[in-house]
């Protein structure tokens, strides 16, 4: 059991190093994007999806209940963070509606989080 626990609490730092992986490789030309997935452009239902694990893998990280608050600050903060990377990346532009997408991804995973905990009682805060 002890060795589940670390590799989830690892899972939670790789899934940080892929995400901004995504947002500094140039990905011009090589992904194709249908312009639309469910009537929402495909580069912003992308980072919606994206961010959508961020609050369920922080509570594994953390190993321990956690403060609404706390788990928000820190979801936006790093969603400002990989946006804010556009800003100096000569092949990148910064987008506030990406920003926008991103928060709104990280709120569907958190919201989604505790549907799961009040169905199952997973007692998670």
């Amino acid at each position: 059991m002890k060795y589940l626990s670390i590799v989830l609490s690892k899972l939670y730092f790789v899934y940080l190093i892929v995400l901004i992986l995504l947002f500094v490789l140039p990905t011009k030309g090589t992904v194709r994007l249908n312009p639309t997935i469910l009537g929402i452009r495909s580069d912003l239902f992308i980072h919606s999806m994206l961010f959508i694990p961020y609050y369920a893998l922080y509570v594994l990280y953390r190993k321990e209940k956690m403060q609404f608050k706390q788990a928000i600050i820190s979801g936006i903060v790093f969603a400002a963070f990989c946006e804010s990377l556009h800003l100096w990346i000569p092949y990148r532009s910064f987008s506030g509606l990406d920003f926008v997408a991103n928060v709104s991804g990280l709120t569907i995973g958190f919201l989604g989080l505790k549907l799961i905990n009040k169905l199952f009682r997973f007692n998670l805060k």
